[in-house]
């Protein structure tokens, strides 16, 4: 997602204002999906996404804390990963690069959809039965709180957060508004 980041800051303008956003979205919602694949490793008892098939069923809380995550990452609502690519593609045409902006949208989905291949085979393919480790509620908390975070932010930004996302953008010699 660096170069999403990159992207949008070399399109500058609102997709500046989107590469800011994204920074803060994508480490909430990668640090979701790692809080929760820690809990995978501890279930399953390996690294391997082979030996950690059918999550859906056998970690079903896990489950839905590692798709939240896939979701949101993936660049889909309501999370804010989704208003930050909208707002570099929207920048970007903005700014008069509609061929670079096809080119990200088409990014987007090759690497979401490989993405969603794995998380597929992670979530419903076959795996053994019995878990080494039981799941815990409270082991998800974390993840789940991060999720909400980053959903809650994608439609309301508190005015210090905003001051410092204002304040990074003119470093880089933009501005949030024109």
């Amino acid at each position: 997602n660096m170069g999403v980041i990159a992207f949008g800051v070399g399109i500058g303008g609102l997709a500046l204002y989107g590469a800011m956003l994204h920074l803060i979205h994508h480490s909430l919602l990668k640090s979701s999906l790692f809080l929760s694949a820690g809990n995978l490793v501890l279930g399953f008892g390996s690294k391997l996404v082979a030996r950690t098939g059918n999550m859906a069923r056998v970690l079903p809380r896990t489950f839905v804390a590692f798709f939240g995550g896939f979701v949101g990452i993936s660049g889909l609502p309501p999370f804010g990963v989704f208003a930050s690519e909208l707002l570099i593609i929207l920048g970007a045409f903005k700014s008069g690069h509609p061929v670079a902006a096809g080119l990200f949208i088409a990014g987007l989905v090759l690497v979401a959809a490989g993405f969603a291949r794995i998380v597929t085979a992670m979530s419903f393919g076959p795996c053994r039965e019995e878990l080494l480790v039981p799941e815990q509620g409270l082991r998800l908390a974390p993840p789940f709180a991060l999720l909400l975070t980053s959903a809650l932010l994608a439609v309301w930004m508190p005015p210090p957060l905003l001051e410092t996302i204002a304040g990074a953008i003119a470093a880089l010699g933009g501005q949030i508004h024109g």
